[in-house]
């Protein structure tokens, strides 16, 4: 009995100590941690998107124009990743997708193949493609592209490459600019992954987060708790695959039937092509 209430007495301490120090002024390095995690909280939340399995539209992905076209589309923005992924899916040649969102709707994309397993550039320039963006007043361009893979689950290719990154750096500041949001993302086995987001309002946002974490140390020390809480448990994966996500929308499910209304844009001058020699084609160009 001694030794169990020395045991229970060890516990009270750890876990009074922990509480104490959970209840601490924040470091400048949390403050940093929370106000990205903040930061990401928010750009979620502006754009909910859904990881159910969409069911595919035969029609829609026999009209794929390998060379490049524009295509009116009626889509629910929640459910445009999934439905995208799933088209893509058992591709053996790269593809992309740049899609304009307007409110919560995708009404147009452009589409096109690459030349390989391993490379893709949009065949429109950046200019044409943010014109259009300006004249459809979209508050956010996605840019989502597949990594074929050929080795099932024993290899998971739902990360960009170097030259992805490299790419969103370049892409990012001119949909910015145009005041259009961006997001660049990654699908593989009709599975997507966000791996890059760029706010037209991003210093706003960095701002007001970063306000909120300072805030915390004029709080209460139960303030801090609950924001280490929270801070503890937030991931900034945001993928079809995680876990959280996958909770948040337990339960709900996608029409069996999604009807995809498509024409394939001629008024959009589908026909636009770019030289992949020029630095415009490659501050789009994605490969592995």
């Amino acid at each position: 009995m001694v030794w169990f209430g020395l045991g229970l007495g060890l516990v009270a301490m750890v876990y009074l100590a922990v509480w104490i120090a959970a209840g601490k002024l924040l470091s400048a390095q949390e403050v940093e941690e929370f106000t990205r995690k903040k930061v990401s909280q928010a750009i979620r939340q502006r754009y909910p998107f859904s990881p159910i399995r969409s069911e595919l539209d035969t029609a829609f992905k026999r009209a794929m124009n390998a060379e490049g076209a524009f295509y009116d589309l009626s889509l629910p923005l929640e459910v445009s990743l999934s439905t995208f992924a799933s088209h893509f899916k058992y591709k053996k040649h790269e593809w992309i997708i740049l899609a304009l969102v307007v409110d919560d709707n995708v009404p147009l994309i452009w589409l096109n193949k690459g030349p390989d397993s391993s490379t893709v550039s949009p065949s429109i320039s950046i200019e044409q493609f943010v014109s259009v963006s300006k004249r459809r007043t979209a508050r956010l361009i996605l840019s989502l592209h597949n990594h074929p893979n050929q080795f099932g689950a024993s290899l998971n290719l739902l990360l960009p490459s170097e030259q992805d990154l490299c790419s969103t750096v370049q892409l990012a500041p001119a949909m910015n600019r145009a005041g259009v949001d961006f997001l660049d993302v990654v699908c593989e086995r009709g599975d997507w992954a966000v791996f890059a987001s760029s706010m037209a309002d991003g210093d706003l946002l960095q701002s007001s987060a970063m306000s909120w974490c300072e805030s915390l140390n004029r709080l209460d020390a139960s303030s801090r708790r609950m924001a280490r809480r929270w801070a503890s448990g937030y991931t900034t994966s945001w993928d079809s695959r995680s876990p959280k996500i996958q909770a948040e929308f337990k339960g709900r499910h996608l029409l069996k039937e999604l009807n995809l209304p498509f024409s394939n844009g001629d008024d959009h001058n589908s026909k636009a092509q770019c030289s992949r020699q020029s630095t415009t084609s490659n501050a789009f160009s994605v490969s592995r």
